[in-house]
């Protein structure tokens, strides 16, 4: 039993990296086996407030009446950050990034990629080829002067789903190195 009061969980069986893989060691299938070099794991957070999942109930308009949460929460992930040594990537909407410009030079002052998120938080499906391209240019906007770099990544409110293969050219073609 844990301090808690849980079961103690028992620790998993070593493992061996095959390609990109990582698989139970056993004295006979993977006893030769050398294990891969160590992998890069990716570490990322998104930058928004509650509110601003809320498009069929909280009109953008409203958005600057509510209470602003994010930035403490991204604080205290900041310091846990440094104390642990590790970088992170915070997709960040542009609307966070013009009302907490602050905020945002902290994240890159800290090492931390800071990629963007859109501006509003609108989803690919009520976009076009050209109003997509028009919130990706105001996020950069908002986010680019604050940081000092170019943004390179994206990350799609709601991710992208199938069908939403035309966002990838845009995003190509708008300099995107990743999404």
């Amino acid at each position: 039993m844990t301090r808690l009061g849980f079961p103690a969980v028992p620790p998993p069986a070593p493992t061996v990296r095959v390609g990109a893989y990582a698989r139970p060691t056993s004295p006979t299938s993977f006893a030769d086996a050398k294990p891969a070099p160590r992998s890069t794991h990716l570490l990322t957070f998104a930058l928004e407030e509650y509110f601003n999942n809320f498009g069929r109930l909280i009109d953008r308009a409203d958005w600057p009446r509510f209470e602003r949460r994010v930035e403490h929460g991204t604080t205290r992930v900041l310091d846990l950050l440094d104390a642990h040594g590790q970088r992170a990537t915070f997709f960040c909407l542009g609307w966070v990034a013009e009302q907490l410009p602050d905020l945002i030079a902290e994240i890159a002052r800290r090492g931390h990629e800071v990629a963007s998120k859109g501006y509003a938080q609108r989803p690919l499906a009520t976009l076009t080829p050209s109003t997509f391209r028009d919130d990706l240019a105001r996020a950069r906007d908002a986010i680019e002067p604050v940081t000092g770099t170019r943004l390179l990544g994206y990350r799609a409110p709601g991710w992208l789903r199938s069908g939403d293969d035309w966002a990838l050219d845009v995003l190509a073609a708008e300099g995107y190195a990743y999404d």
